[in-house]
């Protein structure tokens, strides 16, 4: 379960953002601003959760636990990372 905290963080921290984007943007302009919003919110949220993981992965690994990424594992994770945004987004809007 450690091997998968990477890439869990990446797909809060994805996820999270890109909403916080999506939000931002439908205030100011409503479905193009959502878009719009979603969009940058997606790049930014993308670069975040990247660095992110690798700092997790950085930090597990001086504690010893391998980060062995599979594209069972990586996609998983970023999934099960993603959902748990899921209620907070609702909780937003």
């Amino acid at each position: 379960m450690k091997a998968l905290l990477p890439d869990l963080v990446f797909g809060v921290v994805d996820n999270g953002l890109l909403v916080i984007g999506a939000i931002i943007g439908a205030d100011i302009g409503a479905v193009f601003g959502a878009v719009l919003g979603a969009a940058l919110g997606n790049a930014v949220s993308d670069f975040a959760g990247g660095y992110f993981e690798g700092s997790v992965a950085e930090w597990l690994a001086s504690k010893g636990v391998e980060h062995k990424a599979t594209k069972w594992k990586a996609s998983f994770g970023k999934f099960a990372g993603c959902l748990v945004c899921v209620p907070f987004a609702l909780l937003a809007v």
